[in-house]
């Protein structure tokens, strides 16, 4: 197993969009893999626990699911070993 946590930044005015709205939350949580969503404060806006089976399956659900979410601008993910 493979952990991950994606930072994320979103667009002005999205923050309360994605983190308040049920809709928004959901699809972050529909997103394979994501076992959190946490709003935070500082230089990221989104911090998603995520874990994988492979290593190869991290990128490939950060660029084909989540940063397809309407409002997230900006993705850094940090591995966990």
């Amino acid at each position: 197993m493979v952990t991950a946590f994606v930072m994320i930044n979103v667009g002005v005015g999205w923050l309360r969009k994605v983190y308040t709205r049920t809709d928004y939350k959901e699809k972050l949580m529909k997103v394979t893999g994501v076992k959190g969503v946490y709003l935070i404060f500082g230089r990221y806006d989104l911090m998603v626990h995520l874990e994988a089976e492979t290593l190869d399956e991290i990128p490939r659900i950060v660029d084909d699911e989540i940063r397809n979410i309407p409002g997230i601008m900006r993705t850094e993910t940090f591995m966990a070993f």
